[in-house]
């Protein structure tokens, strides 16, 4: 952990230095770039990119890197700290989820809609412990759910693709109450934006392939857990089953989450300065973004986060999605989202269920008004009647 040293000039001149108050905790922003001093033996500014399976052995106990790699460790140590528990990575946020219900092995999984990958990976999960019967074991959380001990509450928020924030400190009460696990999936808030372990969740889920990796160029996943014990076996399940990230994928997120804080405060303000434009736009159906009032997770999102998440979704016609699509230029049609790149994704070839007007903006670091205007743009084009397009 980061502690502040005493220093004099290089003429040698002595300097007063404030003595460091031993109960003030570090600043996220520190924590992002000494969270994890410590950790391993070195006095590089930035950690070598560790590439070695297996160790000399010495007194840093390190053997075989799918057991123990520092670079690992150091995200390890710099998540838990910002979560405020006890983290474990893995190599995709898919791998993560797979990883919590193969250690907590539910009977049933309680779950409001959400993000499609998760439910595709909870149905793999139960057709291999319930043969011919995964879709029963998948059920819709309602306030008199029948939850029973050992079952997971699966709670998703800000929730994709439309934002819906769910009560964390409620729902994980009412796990608690029947001896439930609640695990939160927390990627589109991230440590900056959410602290789901100190409103009660149990577990933290992250797929870090998007802001915490946040450069479009890792796949990642973590979970945090506020009991050391689970932590301690989650980690030895990984080391036992060799679902481990590789080295330089550890270096890449590990780098970019010294960046974390800046990225993401930047992308949320962004959202909200797109999400007021949209929102005036005439041919603009609808905007989901919880820093609108009229999004129904407003309150709650201001009571339990400290800003809005960097997504937003709005609607238009679906006879003009692909001519909206194709008229952007800064703004760039990919799917996934987090990175620094603003992008859009057109939800309904994923999934049919959703309006198939929906696009889904991932809004990155690029300056606001260079967005609107791209935006701004493509929506103008829409307006114009198809005979005029080859004119432009």
């Amino acid at each position: 952990m980061y502690s502040p040293r005493k220093s004099s000039s290089a003429r040698g001149r002595k300097v007063k230095v404030k003595e460091a108050t031993a109960t003030a905790a570090p600043s996220v922003s520190t924590l992002l770039v000494h969270g994890d001093d410590g950790v391993e033996k070195t006095h590089d500014l930035a950690p070598p990119i560790r590439m070695a399976t297996c160790f000399e052995q010495n007194d840093e106990n390190l053997v075989y890197s799918r057991a123990h790699l520092p670079t690992r460790s150091r995200i390890e140590s710099i998540v838990g700290a910002l979560e405020g528990g006890h983290a474990i990575v893995y190599p995709s946020g898919t791998a993560a989820t797979l990883s919590a219900l193969i250690h907590y092995n539910p009977d049933y999984i309680w779950i409001n809609e959400g993000y499609q990958g998760t439910h595709h990976t909870m149905e793999q999960f139960f057709r291999i412990k319930f043969p011919g019967e995964a879709y029963k074991h998948i059920k819709i959380l309602k306030e008199d759910s029948d939850v029973s001990k050992g079952d997971i509450i699966w709670v998703e928020t800000p929730k994709n693709p439309m934002c819906d924030i769910e009560d964390i400190s409620k729902l994980s009460k009412f796990a608690s109450d029947f001896g439930a696990i609640c695990i939160v999936d927390s990627t589109f808030a991230t440590p900056i934006l959410q602290k789901p372990l100190s409103l009660g969740a149990h577990v933290v889920m992250h797929s870090a392939t998007k802001y915490l990796a946040g450069h479009s160029d890792v796949l990642s996943g973590i979970l945090v857990c506020s009991s050391f014990s689970d932590a301690h076996k989650l980690h030895a399940e990984r080391t036992n089953t060799g679902i481990i990230m590789g080295n330089l994928e550890n270096y890449l997120l590990l780098r970019s989450l010294r960046t974390l804080e800046l990225r993401v405060t930047r992308q949320s303000e962004n959202s909200v300065k797109i999400a007021k434009y949209l929102n005036k736009h005439n041919q603009v159906v609808h905007v989901f973004h919880p820093s609108l009032p009229t999004h129904p997770g407003y309150k709650l999102c201001k009571a339990q986060m400290s800003g809005p998440p960097p997504i937003l979704s709005f609607t238009v016609a679906p006879e003009v999605v692909e001519r909206l699509l194709s008229a952007l230029k800064l703004v760039k049609v990919a799917t996934s989202l987090g990175g620094v790149h603003t992008t859009i994704d057109w939800r309904y070839p994923y999934d049919s269920s959703l309006d198939p007007g929906l696009l889904r903006l991932s809004i990155g670091i690029e300056g606001p008004l260079d967005i609107i205007a791209d935006l701004k743009q493509a929506l103008e084009i829409t307006a114009l009647p198809e005979k005029d397009e080859k004119r432009l």
